[in-house]
């Protein structure tokens, strides 16, 4: 389910040019490769959802534009990592915009990816 508008301009001003928190202009899909893997992983074990209410609700947290609430920033091959302190939801979107994980975690497991990427 694609989706775009002004969640396309998440923590980028009113041209929605990449920055240190976003490297995409906006996502419509999960990258395919290894999407079963994760689905069945986290979306299906771990989140009771089906394939279909994974991609979307994934595509969606890519796309909500929440600068209060979400952490994210870029690595150094373009890969944003978000982060939700209100619904603990992490995803790792390219910058191509396609989402390459999503999942539920902690705080301190987001503090350890950001930490890992050499981004402090």
């Amino acid at each position: 389910m694609p989706t775009k508008g002004k969640s396309n301009l998440y923590g980028r001003g009113k041209r929605g040019q990449p920055n240190e928190h976003i490297s995409y202009k906006y996502t419509k899909m999960f990258i395919q490769n290894g999407y079963d893997r994760h689905f069945e992983k986290h979306g299906q074990n771990e989140m009771g959802l089906s394939s279909d209410q994974y991609r979307s609700r994934a595509i969606s947290f890519a796309n909500n534009v929440d600068r209060q609430n979400h952490l994210s920033f870029v690595n150094d091959v373009g890969l944003t990592v978000k982060f939700s302190i209100k619904t603990n939801e992490f995803a790792m979107i390219t910058q191509e915009g396609h989402v390459a994980t999503y999942f539920k975690t902690s705080l301190k497991e987001y503090e350890r990816v950001k930490r890992y990427y050499g981004k402090s």
